[in-house]
């Protein structure tokens, strides 16, 4: 259970507008392990911190060598 009381569940649906995909595309993501989900019931539900996890932008070094971290 997740103790932030700002998560919450999403349909996919919900992923693929805020992702700006269509539905398909985040099916693929969750059945190639690419977005963590849920099952409520029989329905999949995305946590709304697990897919901010999964699209944060990768962070370059500030030195500059070009190594993601």
């Amino acid at each position: 259970m997740k103790s932030n009381l700002e998560d919450r569940l999403l349909t996919d649906l919900q992923v693929s507008e805020l992702a700006q995909v269509s539905v398909n595309t985040v099916r693929y993501w969750r059945q190639n392990g690419i977005l963590p989900f849920v099952k409520v019931g029989k329905h999949p539900r995305v946590w709304l911190s697990e897919f901010n996890k999964a699209f944060q932008k990768p962070k370059i070094d500030p030195v500059g060598d070009g190594q993601r971290r």
